[in-house]
Order: structure tokens, then C-alpha cells, then sequence
């Protein structure tokens, strides 16, 4: 008996829908009560009437790919589960590899997979995050200048993530028994300097230690 509740009301999206293991992965969730959003490389490979949003591109190229998560993310929304099956290998024996055949392989089933994956995990945390954005720091230092011209100095600086949603959000996983993210904390450095006072100018060099809290939940 099919348990039809168990997938109702719950947006998949599935790439690679229409070939045989997509097919069959499309059947089982639309069965199952799922609303299912295929992805493909054409428009015929999405033909399954099983489908409630079908979405075309090419994992191989980046601008398709960051193009349909957008589309995707408008049309349909942010997704319940995402099933990357969409990947291919020629199989071949280690003696018939070339760099090519590898590169090729690398970015369909990793580079392409995760180009699409991240930023849809990211949506399904609940919201979006301008990665690398601060909103606030502060700076102290001090510098001294000797009789020689000579000048030593010491600088801290601290930086803080901002405050929107998910902006603190390093890297973010679903799995099987749960979500898993990384989020920043701060930055900070401690830096040197020594100089030479020309007068009206002081050039320096400067160099330190750099650090950062990350919190894991």
C-alpha cells in the first residue's frame, strides 16, 4: 500500500528527471503524494506528466545553472528536498583517462552539482546571506615615533557579522538525520608596523596574526 501522505504537500526537486533513474525517482515521489520539480537538459527529457514544473539547463554550464536556481527559487519556491541525480561517467578503465576525460567529469558531477546545490540549501535554511558582509568592527592602536625618526606601532581590529537573516551562515547542510551549519562569529587581527617619519610622511609596513570564531550547530 502506497503511503500517499508521506511526501503531500512537500516540494521536490529532482535534476536529472527524465533519465531512468530519474524517471523512476519522479514516479515514486509524485506516487507518495510529492510535488515534484524536474530539472533536465531538454525540454523532451521533461515529459512526464508526473511533473508539476519542469526547469532546462545544462549543469556543465555556470551561468545556466546560477540562472535556473533563481528561476527555480521564483516559480516554485524554496524546496523541501533537493535529489541531485543528475551525473555521468564514462567508465572507463584507469589506462584510457585523460586529464580532459577527468576535468570533464569533475565539473559535471562536482563543480556543476554544487554550483546548483548550495545556494538552494542556503534558501531552504530559511532565508539568504550576503556571505562575507560586515556590519560593524572597531579598531584600536597605538604608535610611537623615536628621536631617530624610527616609528613602532601596534594595531588590533575586530569585525562583526551583520544582523540580517542568515548573515552570520558560513555553509549549511541538510542530511538524513538533520542540518548541520557553520556560522561566524567574528574576525580579528593583530598587527605590527615599524616606519620611517620623512616629516609630513610616514610609510610603514605592517604584518600580524589573523584569527576568526566559528560556531558549528
Amino acid at each position: 500500500m502506497v503511503a500517499k501522505a508521506e511526501f503531500e504537500g512537500r516540494t521536490v526537486i529532482v535534476t536529472g528527471a527524465g533519465g531512468g533513474l530519474g524517471s523512476a525517482i519522479v514516479e515514486l515521489l509524485a506516487d507518495r503524494g510529492a510535488r515534484v520539480v524536474g530539472c533536465d537538459q531538454s525540454e523532451e527529457a521533461l515529459a512526464s506528466p508526473r511533473l508539476a514544473s519542469r526547469h532546462v539547463f545544462d549543469l556543465l554550464d555556470r551561468a545556466s545553472v546560477e540562472t535556473a536556481v533563481k528561476t527555480v527559487l521564483d516559480r516554485d519556491g524554496v524546496p523541501d528536498i533537493l535529489i541531485n541525480n543528475a551525473g555521468w561517467t564514462r567508465a572507463e578503465t584507469l589506462g584510457a583517462l585523460t586529464a580532459d576525460r577527468i576535468e570533464h567529469e569533475l565539473d559535471l558531477n562536482l563543480t556543476g552539482v554544487m554550483t546548483f546545490a548550495d545556494p538552494i540549501g542556503v534558501a531552504t535554511a530559511g532565508g539568504t546571506t550576503p556571505y562575507g558582509a560586515f556590519f560593524g568592527g572597531v579598531q584600536v592602536g597605538y604608535e610611537h615615533h623615536f628621536a631617530s625618526r624610527l616609528m613602532l606601532g601596534v594595531e588590533l581590529d575586530m569585525s562583526f557579522a551583520g544582523a540580517e537573516d542568515l548573515a552570520q551562515v558560513l555553509s549549511y547542510r541538510a542530511t538524513e538525520a538533520g542540518t548541520a551549519n557553520q556560522q561566524l562569529e567574528y574576525l580579528a587581527s593583530l598587527r605590527g608596523r615599524v616606519g620611517y617619519d620623512f616629516g609630513r610622511w610616514t610609510p610603514f609596513l605592517t604584518g600580524g596574526i589573523a584569527w576568526a570564531s566559528v560556531r558549528s550547530s
